[in-house]
């Protein structure tokens, strides 16, 4: 088993009605797994809320996304891509029960063939209203990709969260 060692900050407003929203996003990252130094994305977009029942909820977005590389082999790498983005979660609150899966594909605005796809899906049981038990699997791919790194990162993870009100 390997040890990922990425690390992710990310700065996201927005505005969020009863059936869409739109945001704007920031983000910089320094990723191991990938042998990036450094990962800067930035960019904005808007969603959709597709359908909206008891224990199921579903959105699609879309978001231009403008990205900056810098690879450990001095590879440098920047440029615009789509964020297409189907999202779904809910909650069985008598089962304390919460779920969520995504998916979003993100190819180069100059090359189809250069593109990232990842997905999450993440289960968790309340333990209480503040306390839950998650799972989350998560599948990270890229086309382009430096020497020595994953193109293609799996994690498994279980722990605990807490909500703060």
């Amino acid at each position: 088993v390997n040890a990922v060692n990425d690390f992710t900050i990310r700065v996201q407003p927005r505005i969020v009605e009863k059936h869409y929203s739109v945001f704007s996003f920031g983000q910089l990252s320094s990723l191991e797994s990938k042998k990036i130094t450094q990962r800067f994305e930035g960019g904005f977009g808007g969603g959709r809320t597709l359908l909206k029942k008891k224990y199921f909820e579903s959105t699609v977005s879309y978001a231009m996304l403008y990205y900056n590389n810098n690879f450990q082999d001095l590879t440098h790498r920047n440029g615009f891509r789509h964020s297409p983005r189907f999202q779904i979660w809910g909650k069985a609150e008598e089962y304390k029960l919460n779920y969520s899966m995504e998916i979003f594909y993100q190819p180069s605005t100059r090359d189809y063939n250069d593109y990232i796809l990842r997905s999450k899906t993440v289960v968790g049981f309340d333990l209480n209203k503040k306390f839950m038990i998650t799972a989350t699997y998560s599948s990270w791919y890229e086309s382009f990709y430096a020497v020595g790194s994953r193109n293609n990162v799996k994690t498994f993870t279980f722990g605990t969260s807490y909500k703060i009100d």
